[in-house]
């Protein structure tokens, strides 16, 4: 039974591992494709809708939404990429010097905005065109 158990945990364990994109990798994907191709894209990720209909998965190591605006063409025009948890100032100081490294000299097609501070917690989304 315990062989079962460790062998299921590995198992769960990997796929974690294995279903997560770096920020990196993430930054480099074309967007200039069909809403269902992208979805698939991201699904192989480990992204997946949630019961709200909101499309969730993780970056790096930061819990994301992601939600698109479609072209009249059918292709996205614009994704965002918001962090599911707020963060409090220090965080946010953080996280905002380390999304500006990763997109350093990607400015033209990846901005990162912030939403708050409510209750002294704030919220980043990066969009990108």
């Amino acid at each position: 039974m315990k062989k079962l158990f460790l062998l299921v945990a590995m198992a769960f364990i990997t796929s974690v591992a294995s279903a997560q994109i770096s920020a990196e990798k993430f930054n480099q994907m074309n967007i200039n494709i069909s809403k269902q191709a992208m979805e698939n894209k991201l699904s192989y990720f480990g992204f997946a809708y949630n019961s709200n209909q909101v499309l969730v998965g993780v970056i790096g190591q930061t819990q994301v939404e992601i939600s698109f605006t479609v072209a009249e063409n059918g292709l996205i025009e614009e994704m965002q990429v918001r962090d599911v948890n707020t963060l409090n100032q220090a965080q946010y100081n953080q996280r905002m010097n380390e999304l500006q490294q990763s997109i350093r000299g990607q400015e033209d097609r990846i901005t990162i905005e912030s939403q708050g501070p409510t209750n002294g917690r704030y919220r980043i989304i990066q969009i990108l065109r």
